[in-house]
């Protein structure tokens, strides 16, 4: 088990949001409000806990939610809420979706590494969909180990990009017991078989964040 931010944390992979996900827009203006209320008629699908993704907003305030994951709250059958107080924003006007996220696959982590330089990625190789993040800013990596056997699907690709939760466990905070974690985006930036036995092959990976690493806490509801 690796550490981050002094925690011991549970690596888990799950799918691209964009391209992998639930696709889903507004029903109605959002609640500039603290937390923000989401209006949706998906929020009959939703339960709380459940992670969406959020692009889209063109408005001065709401475009700070793009490009970042939020836990979810429901409130009712046609609203949720996400943890950001909106109050400051400017009158919305349009734009917003929202993707949510699938279930995440447990896999080992071997470091987080938030001091390492960026990854070299072939910039040539017009398949790369993870060429366009080499100046950016956000150059943490994350390596990673995961077994595969013939009836699994296809082991990740240098290029792939997924997001992932760090879990951290529980936290207490007076009376009230929260769980702990980060949510990210990582773009694998290399691959590597480490074994192979019988049926089974160990492969390690290499990543980068492409994200805000944020964190999340959410009440544990006895």
């Amino acid at each position: 088990m690796a550490k981050y931010a002094g925690k011991d944390v549970t690596f888990k992979l799950g799918a691209n949001p964009i391209s992998a996900s639930v696709a889903f827009d507004l029903a109605d203006d959002p609640t500039a409000a603290n937390p923000t209320v989401i209006n949706s008629t998906y929020a009959t699908e939703l339960t709380d806990g459940d992670i969406v993704f959020v692009q889209g907003f063109i408005d001065e305030g709401w475009t700070t939610l793009n490009h970042r994951f939020f836990v979810v709250t429901v409130i009712d059958e046609s609203s949720f809420s996400i943890p950001v107080n909106s109050t400051g924003f400017v009158t919305y006007t349009a734009g917003g979706s929202f993707f949510l996220c699938e279930t995440l696959t447990e896999h080992g982590i071997t470091n987080v590494d938030l001091d390492s330089q960026m990854e070299e990625i072939d910039i040539t190789d017009t398949t790369c969909t993870a060429r366009e993040y080499l100046v950016s800013n956000i150059d943490k990596n994350i390596n990673f180990s995961k077994f595969y056997d013939t009836d699994e699907t296809t082991p990740l690709e240098v290029g792939d990009q997924r997001y992932f939760v760090l879990e951290a466990g529980t936290e207490v905070d007076g009376t009230d017991e929260y769980n702990c974690y980060w949510i990210g985006m990582v773009v694998i930036t290399s691959r590597k078989i480490n074994f192979t036995l019988n049926d089974v092959t160990k492969y390690d990976y290499s990543g980068r964040i492409i994200s805000e690493l944020e964190q999340h806490k959410v009440l544990i509801v006895s």
